[in-house]
């Protein structure tokens, strides 16, 4: 490009007309003192210099400036004043304007030249500006204005700050659900307008959807791209308005009624393409994927979507239902207007703000970025496309403007202006772009302005180049003034910057020489105007940060760079230079497929390839890799994804696969695909154990262990079912035990039918197999007999313990102090023997329970005395939680209620009670809806609700689907219900590492007792480790509740152990010693430190909670959080206990009780 001099430069800038008389004065000013400051070359390159002046001044944009470089001088369109181009789309370029007559920022849409030979888009484009000019709606994007320069047509239309939200779901799979209601409700408003004005979209999708944000942060939803626009008069409608070659519409989210003739839909169809959105937003898919636009026309022409709770199981039914409606193939089972939509959402709508995204970005693990775009970024702009220059050209032209309409949004709704981007010039004509046919008058005015412009020129002319012969005369030294006392100096030039989103820019200024110093006033550095918002300096070094958002607009940014001498409140700059920094378009998004369930036989090499989206380059630095939760013998190829592996007949079962797409030694996927497979055992011959009969009382719990060893079938490829005919209430836990709560009218001989069931429809038992059996349970009544003491021996020892534990009570004034009491009370009954005294102990208890508001000691008290005396535990517990206020427990009684209330619905379903399911689970539900919203209590509150509400509908109707609803509501139940843990010694796997003179005979089991829910050590060796492992399960989600003694001097939870000799697992520390260390076996090695301030109890027992969640382990001592880890390493395995001997004083101690275990559904 030919430099221009500076002459040449304030003539195409005066011609521009883009300055008002006094901003083009301070141009000239700034054109002289830039000369003056030039020692050498006088007029070279002084045009950019003053270009890039003009725009830190804001008296141009950086798009004006670099235009009037080129020498273009055209950029006003009657009132209309271009500020540079924002984005392009598939008609052409739009720009950033503003209106001169009233200050606002709009958008300028123009027609690419190249598409004005095809009538068929020109009708689009035209239908388009005549369908939006008719509408007034705050959920359309309003056209202001339309017309033509030279042969190029243009609209004007509401500049719209903000997101569109296929971008939004580009970032965020899944939006929030509240928040997708409050959107989808807005564009539903939106298209209730339009349709009220006989127009149909036909096109509404994310693309088509832009969120417009407020000053406060809150969205407006705005429908866009009124191409395909249906109009009741319109009489061209038999021709296509949408491009050759391609159906009108998008096929992912058209009805199926459009893809059969688009010509006669209505609004309906238009709700049909809510709906896919609708999908789109809750789930992170479409409703009907597929390889080619065909397909998926030719899914939704012969299917209703599906519902979009198999995606997002927490969605609430009844939004799913709405959602289901509206997706309907038929037209008339769908909502009929959008108006009704709008009535049904508003119920279930969350407020759209930036930082309800911001949170649903953290929340999905992404970074914290702002949604609103940068006003005239230049973002996707093509500058070298022809039609880019075809509009630039007739700009510069002269060529006349024509405005079309009449219309400003529709007269009913004035144009809320955006802050200007400009300072606000007064429109005024300008030279040859008027229109022709104006007035002569105007004309000889603007010759006038610009023969005064001429004059004002050749004189700066001659001052500029008055030095210009060749014995230049030296110029005098500067008169000392006031001004001397300003320090001088020179910021060298910053280099450019290229970036990409998501990456951090670091410069630090260097001044040309020595520092400028000053022994009066101050010196500081600081940005200039129209720097990032985000970019940071240090006043004191200069240096600067930006940390570039990953969705910044790709284009180029200009950071002003200025050191201040400020003295008497009056600042001068000493020095500026200015960074400019690149913003490049984001990387390559890949992704990874999602592959179809795939079936194998066990001992069949499995071959898989997962090919990233595009295909990656010969000797691209990206590398695929397994996810977590691999099984041993799996691998995939670096280089090319190619997935193998040969299972065994112990892998057989469902496993779903993570492969991902990194960087070469990076740990952040890019892409994440999975491949789900079934493996089929080879040999599949199964045999039921048959069991002798078995005895139980009336009144008591019955319990068989089914299987003497681990079945790893099980749960996999085959489950075991109870068969018709069994007594109501029997359950098969997930250990594989037969539960069953004897009745206590049961009397007699009852049979209990159990079979092997497959999982898979096409695995049949080998011959010889044996697949049911039958359990004969014999039951005996019990004769009725008051076990409990007499009042006056229960008053005797009440006395008694009054006066044993005086101190005692005389100390416990408050709340804290009497739940303390009631609990030290509690856990000396455990040691008692059934009598007065244990009976008054427990009153005692239950007294103090009551006074410090501890329902959870009250709630085990009344559990201990059912037990020991055959009390109704039903009525005392009824009364207990008809008392219960969530503002009235603490955090550390949570979950004990909430355990005790899932436990007491269980009974009273197996009872056949289901008033009383309700009843007992409320409080439990009421405190699962007020805890973290993490998913475990998201699932359980889930579960509690269907729960509660199957209970109901049987209470008031059984119907004809009692025992479907039953036995749905029990096996919920038992989903959430805790179960023994380390409780039989037989599925131990003894660990022990001792000196030969002191380790046990026996490898261990002799050392360990277990005893009334106790598990305790005795007659340990002084040397070494010792410990056990469970084998029966290997679970990868789950919660262990144990308490721990405070004498306990060394206690440590095996977690994920493998079946490896020497197995690889993790270690959690539960003594004093390091509460909460984590460390790995088989080497030792600290991972996670432990939490000096929490420290166990030094008395009574310690409340310990491990909540387990793939790599996620979270610990809590007695109800108090104290640690969250993420142990990358840890896989589902199996659990145990390891004690440290290395004792010099005296014997090491272990003691834990009621230790229990809840495995965790998998998640959704």
């Amino acid at each position: 490009m030919v430099e221009l001099h500076i002459t040449e430069f304030l003539s195409l800038l005066n011609q521009s007309g883009l300055l008002t008389a006094a901003q083009f004065e301070t141009a000239q000013d700034a054109a002289k003192q830039l000369h003056k400051n030039r020692a050498a070359n006088p007029g070279a390159a002084i045009a950019e210099s003053l270009a890039a002046e003009l725009v830190t001044l804001r008296l141009l944009t950086q798009w004006q400036a670099s235009q009037l470089l080129k020498g273009q001088t055209g950029f006003v369109l009657e009132k209309y004043r271009l500020l540079g181009p924002v984005g392009k789309g598939g008609m052409g370029h739009v720009f950033q304007a503003r209106d001169d007559s009233t200050g606002a920022i709009v958008a300028i849409k123009v027609m690419s030249r190249k598409l004005t030979g095809n009538q068929t888009l020109v009708s689009r484009f035209r239908r388009e500006i005549r369908a939006s000019s008719l509408l007034n709606s705050p959920h359309i994007v309003r056209t202001l204005d339309a017309g033509r320069v030279g042969k190029v047509d243009f609209m004007v239309m509401e500049f719209v700050n903000g997101d569109q939200l296929d971008r939004i779901t580009s970032r965020i799979s899944s939006i929030p659900i509240g928040i997708a209601c409050d959107m989808i409700r807005q564009v539903a408003v939106g298209l209730q307008h339009a349709h009220s004005q006989k127009m149909v979209h036909r096109d509404i999708k994310p693309g088509n959807l832009i969120i417009d944000w407020s000053s406060d942060g809150k969205g407006t939803v705005k429908i866009m791209d009124m191409g395909l626009v249906r109009l009741d008069d319109d009489n061209q409608e038999r021709t296509s308005v949408t491009r050759a070659g391609q159906v009108m519409g998008t096929p992912d989210y058209m009805s199926p009624e459009q893809g059969w003739d688009t010509a006669t839909v209505d609004a309906r169809s238009d709700l049909y393409s809510l709906g896919c959105t609708f999908f789109r937003l809750i789930t992170g898919r479409m409703p009907f994927p597929g390889d080619n636009p065909l397909q998926v026309l030719m899914a939704r022409c012969s299917k209703d979507a599906p519902s979009a709770r198999t995606h997002r199981p927490e969605i609430p039914e009844v939004v799913d239902d709405i959602l289901r409606r509206i997706t309907m193939r038929d037209p008339t089972a769908r909502f009929q207007t959008a108006a009704e939509l709008v009535t049904a959402l508003t119920p279930f709508c969350r407020e759209l703000t930036q930082k309800s995204l911001r949170d649903a970005m953290q929340e999905a693990g992404l970074d914290d970025t702002g949604f609103v775009l940068n006003a005239a970024t230049g973002g996707e702009v093509d500058s070298q496309d022809p039609g880019y220059h075809q509009f630039l050209k007739e700009m510069d032209s002269g060529a006349a403007v024509d405005l079309m309409l009449a219309t400003s949004g529709g007269n009913a709704q004035a144009l809320s202006a955006t802050n200007p981007f400009l300072p606000q010039v007064g429109y005024r004509p300008v030279n040859s772009r008027t229109s022709a046919g104006k007035i002569n008058r105007r004309t000889v005015t603007i010759a006038m302005v610009s023969s005064g412009a001429l004059i004002v020129l050749a004189a700066l002319y001659m001052f500029m180049n008055r030095h210009d012969v060749r014995n230049p005369q030296p110029q005098e030294p500067a008169e000392q003034d006031s001004v001397a006392a300003i320090p001088r100096g020179t910021l060298k030039p910053a280099d450019p910057v290229t970036v990409q989103g998501g990456q951090v820019v670091r410069y630090q200024p260097e001044f040309d020489g020595a520092t400028p110093s000053s022994t009066v006033g101050s010196l500081q550095f600081r940005f200039g105007q129209r720097s990032p918002a985000a970019a940071k300096i240090d006043p004191i070094t200069g240096a600067v940060e930006w940390s570039i958002p990953k969705i910044q607009s790709p284009t180029e940014y200009f950071l002003p760079i200025e050191y201040i001498f400020t003295i008497n409140d009056t600042e001068s700059i000493v020095a500026k230079t200015t960074l400019s920094v690149i913003v490049q378009a984001a990387i390559t998004r890949y992704t990874l497929p999602r592959m179809a369930p795939l079936k194998f036989l066990a001992q069949q090499q499995i071959e898989v390839t997962m090919t990233a989206s595009p295909r990656l380059e010969k000797g691209s630095s990206l590398k695929y890799r397994l996810g977590k939760n691999q099984l041993p013998g799996m691998s995939v190829d670096p280089v090319t994804g190619l997935f193998k592996w040969l299972p065994t007949d112990d892998d057989a079962g469902r496993h779903v696969v993570t492969v991902e797409l990194c960087e070469s030694g990076a740990n952040q996927a890019l892409a994440t695909g999975s491949i789900t497979i079934t493996v089929l055992p080879k040999s599949f011959k199964v045999t039921m154990p048959a069991f002798a009969e078995q005895k139980v009382q009336a009144g008591d719990a019955f319990e068989l262990k089914l299987f003497d060893r681990h079945m790893p079938f099980l749960g996999r490829v085959l489950r075991v079912q109870i068969m018709e005919g069994a007594p109501p209430g029997c359950q098969i836990d997930p250990q594989t035990r037969l539960r069953w709560q004897v009745p206590q009218a049961a009397q007699g001989r009852y049979e209990i039918g159990l079979k092997f069931e497959s999982m898979f429809p096409e695995m049949v038992f080998a011959p010889g197999s044996k697949i049911e059996t039958t359990i004969v349970v014999n039951v005996e009544s019990v004769a009725p007999v008051t076990v409990i003491p007499t009042e006056a021996e229960i008053a005797a020892a009440d006395m008694e313990l009054r006066e044993l534990f005086k101190r005692e009570i005389a100390q416990a004034k408050s709340l804290h102090e009497r739940g303390t009491l009631a609990r030290l009370l509690f856990d000396r009954a455990e040691v008692q023997t059934a009598g007065a005294a244990d009976f008054a102990l427990l009153n005692l208890a239950a007294e103090f329970a009551a006074r410090g508001k501890s329902i959870d000691v009250a709630l085990d008290i009344n559990q201990r005395r059912a037990e020991r005396y055959q009390t109704d535990e039903w009525a005392k517990a009824k009364e207990l939680l008809s008392e219960f206020r969530v503002s009235s427990v603490t955090s550390g009684q949570h979950d004990a209620i909430i355990e005790h209330g899932v436990r007491l619905a269980a009974v009273a379903a197996a009872a056949g009670q289901f008033a009383d399911v309700g009843h007992v689970l409320k409080p439990a539900l009421a405190l699962l809806k007020k805890a973290d919203r993490s998913l475990f209590p998201r699932q359980m509150a889930d579960d509690v609700q269907q729960v509660m509400e199957l209970a109901d509908g049987l209470t008031k109707d059984a119907g004809t689907t009692a025992s479907v609803k039953i036995e749905q509501l029990q096996s919920i139940l038992n989903r959430w219900q805790f179960t023994g843990l380390f409780s039989e010694k037989d599925s131990f796997s003894y660990v022990q590492a001792a000196n030969k003179t002191t380790e046990s005979a026996d490898g261990g089991p002799s050392l360990w007792t277990l005893e009334n829910n106790h598990i305790r050590l005795e007659g340990t060796p002084t040397k070494g480790v010792l410990g056990f492992i469970e084998t029966v399960r290997e679970p990868r989600r789950y919660i262990i509740r144990m308490q721990i003694s405070a004498q306990t001097t060394s206690a440590m939870l095996i977690l994920g152990a493998s079946r490896d000799q020497n197995p690889q697992a993790h270690l959690i520390t539960l003594d004093a010693s390091a509460f909460g260390q984590i460390a790995t076996l088989p080497v030792v090695k600290t991972i996670v430190p432990g939490n000096v301030t929490a420290a166990p109890q030094s008395t009574g027992w310690n409340d310990v909670e491990i909540f387990v969640d793939g790599p996620k382990v979270a610990i809590r001592l007695n109800g108090q959080p104290v640690t969250t880890s993420q142990l990358k390493d840890l896989r589902p395995g199996r659990l145990g206990i390891l004690v440290s001997l290395e004792q010099t004083t005296s014997p090491p101690k272990f003691d834990i009780r009621h230790a229990r275990i809840l495995v965790l559904p998998d998640t959704p």
